[in-house]
């Protein structure tokens, strides 16, 4: 049965929907209406993630320091491969909140061998595009020259007729396709490929010496996935081993399961947790990986196929599709509606907050999600010490947005098991060095537009406010 299921699998990647047998599994399960979303399941070949990295180097020459923006799963990979080399001349911007893009412009000092790499699939994702514009203004008249695009190719013409028509593109594959989603574009795609070259030195020798280790462990990893899904089918609690000091790799996974499992069948309702929050050990599946890999990297990336691995599997043996988000078209189609609004959220004092949720929680409601709309990782410590010390019977997580809204918003939508907190600052600084003000009004009023759409949305089991810890 392992081997059936392997093989229908690895049988789908690569095909149009047309293409895979009507007895395939993965037909009704791995596809975006027709759109093929399997291409993560193929690695791809040496000589198309070298060529990549040579047309990479054409615009990254001369360049030092790197910054990636963008969202969701893209972002994430980023962060994990920062993380597990401790590089410290790749940088991240994924938030709108003024804070963090002042902290970055602070970090990077002298701009002229900075190159800004923008990741989205789609060419539109809103928050990287505010992003990158505001960061535009740095460079003045030359900007396009410290900008470089990673997109889909048919969504590159969705740039031509805009600003950013002269800055170089660069698919997110390395094999020129687009059939892998977000949450799998680690670590396959160049998401994952460029900040890897770029920790091993921009090395290509490195690479290829990497990339032979990493094909050599495919085989060990799919079994090893196959037999962790089955064993745990029963459970909707993941446990990573996984602390939360390593922020990108577990809010990566968590996106990774909850929104290719969140919201897919009635009372299905799955959790994702570092071993630091997660519940008693026979509640949860622990989501181990046994080879001994020295290479930090190395078993990142194997870590990360695993864990991609054991979704499809896992999603297999409950018939759900794990490649869709449908429910997150409410919460855009809310946001739609409130472009150009004046958005206002009531001003509450930590005490309130907590009357607040204590007033409207529900028994059943044993999960309390925080999620601040704002970059002040104090506050986040703060909120979950007092959260956790007013609510002891309930297990807290502790998010950030908007980034939150790209991982776990789609398992949200039907969970009935989990009160939500949206919060933003009640105050934002309205300056970063060297951004035109209207820029920063702009993002601080869609970061406010996003946390309210967010609310109203879930507005059942939710409470919304503004808040400020000095």
């Amino acid at each position: 049965m392992q081997d059936d299921i392997i093989n229908y699998l690895l049988s789908a990647a690569g095909k149009s929907k047309q293409e895979v047998l009507d007895d395939n599994p993965f037909r009704e399960i791995a596809f975006d209406g027709d759109k093929p979303r399997l291409g993560w399941v193929d690695i791809p070949a040496f000589e198309e993630v070298k060529q990549a990295v040579e047309k990479f180097e054409e615009y990254a020459a001369g360049k030092k320091k790197f910054v990636f923006v963008g969202m969701g799963g893209s972002i994430n990979g980023v962060k994990a491969v920062i993380e597990s080399a401790s590089q410290e001349n790749i940088y991240t911007l994924d938030s709108l909140d003024p804070q963090a893009l002042q902290n970055l412009i602070s970090s990077l000092g002298n701009l002229e061998n900075t190159l800004i790499i923008g990741l989205s699939k789609s060419a539109t994702t809103k928050e990287t595009r505010l992003i990158l514009e505001s960061l535009s203004d740095l460079f003045a008249n030359e900007w396009n020259r410290h900008f470089l695009f990673l997109t889909d190719p048919s969504s590159q013409q969705k740039l031509v007729s805009t600003e950013w028509k002269n800055v170089p593109m660069l698919n997110l594959q390395a094999d020129k396709k687009d059939d892998i989603g977000g949450r799998f574009s680690s670590p396959n795609t160049l998401v994952f490929i460029l900040p890897l070259y770029i920790t091993l030195g921009r090395k290509i020798d490195k690479l290829r010496d990497f990339w032979f280790k990493y094909v050599q462990l495919n085989e060990t990893i799919i079994k090893e996935a196959y037999s962790l899904a089955f064993k745990g089918r029963e459970k909707t609690l993941f446990c990573l081993g996984l602390k939360k000091n390593t922020k990108g790799l577990l809010t990566w996974a968590v996106q990774l399961f909850q929104e290719s499992l969140g919201s897919k069948k009635d009372g299905f309702s799955p959790k994702t947790f570092s071993i630091e929050d997660a519940l008693s050990p026979d509640k949860c599946l622990n989501l181990n990986f046994s080879p001994k890999i020295e290479d930090k990297l190395l078993y990142l990336a194997a870590y990360m196929r695993f864990l991609q691995f054991v979704v499809a599997f896992y999603a297999y043996l409950h018939r759900v599709n794990f490649v869709t988000q449908p429910y997150v078209e409410i919460y855009k189609k809310k946001l739609k509606e409130l472009e150009n609004q004046d958005v206002s959220i009531n001003k509450v004092s930590l005490n309130e907050l907590i009357g607040a949720v204590k007033s409207k929680i529900k028994p059943e409601q044993k999960f309390i999600e925080a999620v601040l709309y704002c970059y002040q990782p104090e506050w986040e410590r703060e909120i979950e010490k007092v959260l956790k010390n007013s609510f002891p019977g309930k297990t807290v997580l502790i998010f950030r947005g908007s980034d939150w809204n790209h991982h776990s918003y789609q398992a949200a939508f039907l969970d009935k098991n989990t009160f939500y907190l949206i919060l933003t600052r009640q105050d934002y600084i309205e300056a970063a060095a060297g951004v035109k003000k209207e820029k920063i009004s702009q993002n601080i009023a869609v970061l406010k537009a996003i946390a309210y759409a967010t609310y109203k949305t879930l507005e059942d089991k939710a409470f919304l406010g503004a808040i400020s810890l000095g």
